[in-house]
Protein backbone atom coordinates (compact mmCIF):
# COMPACT_ATOMS: atom_id res chain seq x y z
CA UNK A 1 0.00 0.00 0.00
CA UNK A 2 0.99 3.42 -0.66
CA UNK A 3 1.28 6.26 1.74
CA UNK A 4 -0.86 8.41 -0.53
CA UNK A 5 -4.09 8.05 -0.70
CA UNK A 6 -5.93 8.47 -4.21
CA UNK A 7 -8.25 11.06 -2.72
CA UNK A 8 -8.62 13.48 -0.29
CA UNK A 9 -5.78 14.23 2.07
CA UNK A 10 -4.04 13.09 5.23
CA UNK A 11 -4.50 15.52 8.25
CA UNK A 12 -1.68 15.51 11.74
CA UNK A 13 -3.26 15.32 14.65
CA UNK A 14 -0.97 14.66 17.93
CA UNK A 15 1.69 14.25 16.09
CA UNK A 16 -0.35 11.14 13.76
CA UNK A 17 -1.39 10.92 9.95
CA UNK A 18 -5.62 10.65 9.61
CA UNK A 19 -7.01 10.26 5.89
CA UNK A 20 -10.11 12.22 5.19
CA UNK A 21 -12.17 12.96 2.07
CA UNK A 22 -14.70 15.08 1.98
CA UNK A 23 -17.02 15.99 -1.11
CA UNK A 24 -20.08 17.93 -1.42
CA UNK A 25 -21.28 20.61 0.13
CA UNK A 26 -25.02 21.66 2.80
CA UNK A 27 -25.46 19.69 5.55
CA UNK A 28 -26.74 17.95 7.43
CA UNK A 29 -23.08 16.54 6.73
CA UNK A 30 -23.05 12.87 6.60
CA UNK A 31 -19.87 10.98 7.98
CA UNK A 32 -18.87 7.53 7.14
CA UNK A 33 -17.66 5.31 10.10
CA UNK A 34 -15.76 2.46 8.86
CA UNK A 35 -15.62 -0.69 10.73
CA UNK A 36 -12.26 -2.39 12.21
CA UNK A 37 -11.91 -4.64 9.23
CA UNK A 38 -12.37 -1.21 6.81
CA UNK A 39 -10.99 1.65 5.05
CA UNK A 40 -12.92 4.86 4.10
CA UNK A 41 -12.24 4.48 0.69
CA UNK A 42 -14.24 1.73 0.84
CA UNK A 43 -16.94 3.53 0.89
CA UNK A 44 -15.72 5.88 -1.58
CA UNK A 45 -18.77 4.88 -4.23
CA UNK A 46 -21.31 5.43 -1.23
CA UNK A 47 -19.79 8.98 -0.37
CA UNK A 48 -19.88 10.25 -4.10
CA UNK A 49 -23.87 9.50 -4.50
CA UNK A 50 -24.50 11.35 -0.89
CA UNK A 51 -22.31 14.10 -2.07
CA UNK A 52 -24.78 15.00 -4.95
CA UNK A 53 -27.28 16.06 -1.89
CA UNK A 54 -24.86 17.19 1.18
CA UNK A 55 -21.44 17.33 2.56
CA UNK A 56 -19.97 13.41 2.60
CA UNK A 57 -17.21 12.45 4.65
CA UNK A 58 -14.96 9.25 4.53
CA UNK A 59 -11.71 8.54 6.97
CA UNK A 60 -9.76 5.78 7.84
CA UNK A 61 -9.47 4.64 11.77
CA UNK A 62 -6.40 5.18 13.07
CA UNK A 63 -3.89 1.82 11.95
CA UNK A 64 -6.27 1.30 8.82
CA UNK A 65 -5.78 2.17 5.47
CA UNK A 66 -3.93 5.52 4.63
CA UNK A 67 -4.16 6.77 9.23
CA UNK A 68 -1.04 5.83 11.06
CA UNK A 69 -1.53 3.00 13.63
CA UNK A 70 -2.94 4.67 17.29
CA UNK A 71 -1.00 4.20 20.09
CA UNK A 72 -0.80 1.20 22.31
CA UNK A 73 -2.25 0.25 24.23
CA UNK A 74 -5.41 2.02 24.36
CA UNK A 75 -6.32 0.71 27.43
CA UNK A 76 -4.73 3.41 29.19
CA UNK A 77 -7.64 6.02 28.93
CA UNK A 78 -9.35 3.34 31.33
CA UNK A 79 -6.06 3.74 33.58
CA UNK A 80 -5.21 0.03 33.11
CA UNK A 81 -3.26 -1.72 31.18
CA UNK A 82 -4.00 -4.97 29.06
CA UNK A 83 -2.29 -7.47 31.24
CA UNK A 84 -4.94 -5.82 34.20
CA UNK A 85 -7.78 -6.38 31.81
CA UNK A 86 -6.93 -9.85 31.12
CA UNK A 87 -6.73 -10.93 34.53
CA UNK A 88 -10.09 -8.83 35.22
CA UNK A 89 -11.29 -11.52 32.44
CA UNK A 90 -9.71 -14.38 34.02
CA UNK A 91 -11.30 -13.67 37.39
CA UNK A 92 -14.47 -13.33 35.91
CA UNK A 93 -14.87 -9.85 36.79
CA UNK A 94 -15.24 -8.57 32.93
CA UNK A 95 -16.77 -10.89 30.00
CA UNK A 96 -14.29 -11.07 27.77
CA UNK A 97 -15.90 -10.34 24.22
CA UNK A 98 -15.42 -11.58 20.67
CA UNK A 99 -12.97 -10.09 18.05
CA UNK A 100 -13.51 -8.88 14.62
CA UNK A 101 -12.21 -9.70 11.78
CA UNK A 102 -9.33 -7.93 12.28
CA UNK A 103 -8.47 -9.92 15.74
CA UNK A 104 -9.15 -6.99 18.23
CA UNK A 105 -11.66 -7.66 20.39
CA UNK A 106 -14.57 -5.11 20.82
CA UNK A 107 -15.80 -3.64 24.36
CA UNK A 108 -18.95 -1.98 24.29
CA UNK A 109 -19.95 1.18 25.89
CA UNK A 110 -21.09 -0.96 29.22
CA UNK A 111 -17.74 -3.02 29.39
CA UNK A 112 -15.74 0.56 29.01
CA UNK A 113 -18.14 1.90 32.45
CA UNK A 114 -17.40 -1.63 34.17
CA UNK A 115 -13.70 -1.23 33.63
CA UNK A 116 -13.54 1.90 35.02
CA UNK A 117 -16.00 1.07 37.99
CA UNK A 118 -13.67 -2.15 38.63
CA UNK A 119 -10.52 0.21 38.87
CA UNK A 120 -12.41 2.69 40.85
CA UNK A 121 -13.15 0.56 43.59
CA UNK A 122 -10.16 -1.74 43.39
CA UNK A 123 -7.66 1.53 43.87
CA UNK A 124 -10.16 2.21 46.48
CA UNK A 125 -9.12 -0.96 48.71
CA UNK A 126 -12.11 -3.02 47.55
CA UNK A 127 -10.67 -7.03 47.54
CA UNK A 128 -11.10 -7.99 43.94
CA UNK A 129 -13.59 -10.92 45.58
CA UNK A 130 -16.11 -8.14 46.68
CA UNK A 131 -15.84 -6.05 43.24
CA UNK A 132 -18.51 -8.28 41.16
CA UNK A 133 -20.87 -7.52 43.96
CA UNK A 134 -20.14 -3.92 44.11
CA UNK A 135 -20.02 -3.52 40.41
CA UNK A 136 -23.73 -3.12 39.42
CA UNK A 137 -24.59 -1.59 43.28
CA UNK A 138 -26.81 1.16 43.42
CA UNK A 139 -24.98 4.72 43.29
CA UNK A 140 -24.96 4.83 46.89
CA UNK A 141 -23.89 1.70 47.93
CA UNK A 142 -21.25 2.13 45.42
CA UNK A 143 -20.05 5.44 47.00
CA UNK A 144 -20.20 3.54 50.29
CA UNK A 145 -18.22 1.13 49.58
CA UNK A 146 -15.15 3.93 47.63
CA UNK A 147 -15.56 5.81 51.21
CA UNK A 148 -14.82 2.62 53.31
CA UNK A 149 -18.02 3.08 55.19
CA UNK A 150 -19.74 -0.45 54.08
CA UNK A 151 -21.37 -2.53 57.06
CA UNK A 152 -17.92 -4.69 57.09
CA UNK A 153 -15.83 -1.85 56.98
CA UNK A 154 -18.23 0.16 59.75
CA UNK A 155 -17.85 -2.83 62.24
CA UNK A 156 -14.33 -3.36 61.86
CA UNK A 157 -13.51 0.60 62.30
CA UNK A 158 -15.87 0.88 65.17
CA UNK A 159 -13.83 -1.69 67.27
CA UNK A 160 -10.65 -0.52 68.85
CA UNK A 161 -7.85 -2.84 68.90
CA UNK A 162 -6.78 -0.81 72.12
CA UNK A 163 -9.67 -1.43 73.80
CA UNK A 164 -11.89 -3.54 72.60
CA UNK A 165 -15.19 -1.68 73.38
CA UNK A 166 -16.52 -0.33 70.39
CA UNK A 167 -15.47 3.10 70.49
CA UNK A 168 -12.55 4.80 69.56
CA UNK A 169 -11.77 6.11 73.17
Amino acid sequence: MTNTPPVGGVQEIDGRRLFAHRSGDGGPSVVFLPDASAGGLDYFGVQQEVSRFTTAVVYDRGGTGYSDPLPLPRTATAGVTVRTVRHYHHVGLLAEPGRDASGYRRYSAQAAVDLIRIRTLADAGVPLARVDTLLHARPAEFAAAIAGSTPSCDARSTSSPKTGSGSPN
